[in-house]
């Protein structure tokens, strides 16, 4: 989870407005033990949906490349071929 995640889900829980919470922020966070544990079951469901928004992403992209290259000549769909591309790229450099 990159940290630009953990804010959005912490900033969600909590009701605050976080840029970026460094190791040392976090471990200064005070939050009760009951906190914690809500914010853990919390943090663990948005986590399931982040995966589930990027592999459901990931396949759309591997299924938009795999029509390119099975379909008519690539030369006819350039534009879309490209565009998917710079998507794969941009998700790529997002997850790397």
């Amino acid at each position: 989870m990159t940290n630009k995640q953990f804010c959005r889900i912490y900033n969600d829980f909590f009701g605050k407005k976080e840029n970026f919470i460094s190791v040392e922020g976090i471990n200064k966070l005070t939050i009760t033990p009951s906190q914690l544990r809500d914010f853990l079951k919390h943090a663990i469901k948005q986590f399931a949906v982040i995966q589930n928004e990027d592999f459901e992403n990931c396949k759309r992209l591997l299924n938009d490349l795999t029509d390119f290259q099975n379909g008519s000549p690539l030369e006819q769909h350039r534009i879309e071929y490209e565009k998917t591309m710079d998507e794969v790229y941009t998700f790529l450099n997002e997850h790397d």
